[in-house]
């Protein structure tokens, strides 16, 4: 595809071809009030680049920024569209207001040349007494801001709140990592620890030597030993209260690998212990403390071999 610049001519103006027209919705206004007329260029071209013309200065007219409207419809031709500007004016005084003809410029590249479009004159008839600023009325919701009343009422209406939204606000993320990191550690808890590690034949184990030991540190006399070794070999065995005896614990820890002289040695110490209920003489504190010392080593030399 072959492109070619346009003419000098045609520098800084719209391409296309277009139509062009400045429209007043009323003939006859009250000095106070505000106009908005309406300026409608259409046609085929880029209708998004146009810049719509302004209108001449006046004495008696004031004219506000205009309200730009675009419509674009992208053919397999052409592109076409309609841009539409919306532009308030006010009066200074009381008589016929002229709106002048107005030019819109484009380049034609059919025709090859530089095409001016000129609106019709447009003749207000404005009556009324100008009235202050301050009461001076303007149509709803038009581009147009005066001092006066719409001023007091915006220093002294409400305003909403112009805070971030909640999830938009810099600790909002720092909120939502520390919940999902919650959250994966619940999860890991219940999958990994829960239903794996804490429910391993270790882990049961070390719970019931944890246990025992925890038992010993509580004892005060010798008579209590023997229920906490009872219940260490139950736990370990898996036998009942009822089943255990000294011939049963000799065979069960010799089966399970544990030493002739540890075994003595246990049974020696739960034999003191339950004749301990019935004997006058009570073991001193310092025999007692050996005793229990001698328990712990025993315990965890039985939680080797019994797993």
């Amino acid at each position: 595809m072959r492109v070619s610049d346009p003419p000098a001519s045609a520098a800084g103006l719209p391409l296309g071809r277009f139509s062009f027209a400045l429209e007043s919705p009323r003939q006859e206004a009250d000095v106070n009030e505000i106009v908005t007329l309406r300026m409608r260029i259409s046609g085929s071209g880029n209708t998004k680049a146009v810049i719509p013309p302004a209108l001449p200065a006046s004495d008696m007219i004031m004219s506000y920024p205009a309200k730009i409207t675009h419509q674009a419809d992208f053919g397999a031709a052409a592109m076409t569209g309609t841009l539409l500007a919306e532009i308030p004016v006010s009066f200074q005084r009381v008589g016929e207001a002229v709106f002048p003809p107005v030019e819109f410029r484009y380049y034609d590249p059919e025709r090859g040349a530089v095409v001016g479009l000129r609106s019709d004159p447009i003749r207000l008839r404005v009556s009324g007494e100008k009235q202050a600023p301050a009461l001076s009325r303007t149509l709803p919701g038009s581009a147009v801001v005066q001092q006066g009343e719409d001023i007091e009422f915006i220093k002294s209406g409400p305003l909403r709140g112009l805070s971030l939204p909640f999830h938009r606000r810099p600790w909002f993320a720092i909120l939502f990592i520390a919940l999902f990191a919650a959250n994966l550690l619940v999860l890991l808890k219940i999958t990994a620890w829960d239903r794996g590690i804490a429910a391993s034949s270790g882990m049961r184990h070390r719970r019931i030597l944890a246990g025992a030991l925890k038992q010993l540190a509580a004892v005060r006399r010798p008579e209590d030993i023997a229920p906490v070794m009872e219940s260490y070999f139950c736990a370990k065995s898996g036998l009942g209260l009822c089943e255990v005896s000294d011939r049963r614990i000799a065979a069960a820890l010799a089966e399970k690998g544990v030493s002739k002289s540890a075994i003595d040695r246990f049974l020696f110490i739960k034999g003191q212990s339950e004749l301990a209920r019935f004997s006058p003489g009570k073991k001193s504190a310092l025999e007692l403390k050996k005793d229990l010392q001698a328990l712990r080593g025993l315990f965890r030399e039985i939680d080797r071999k019994m797993r």
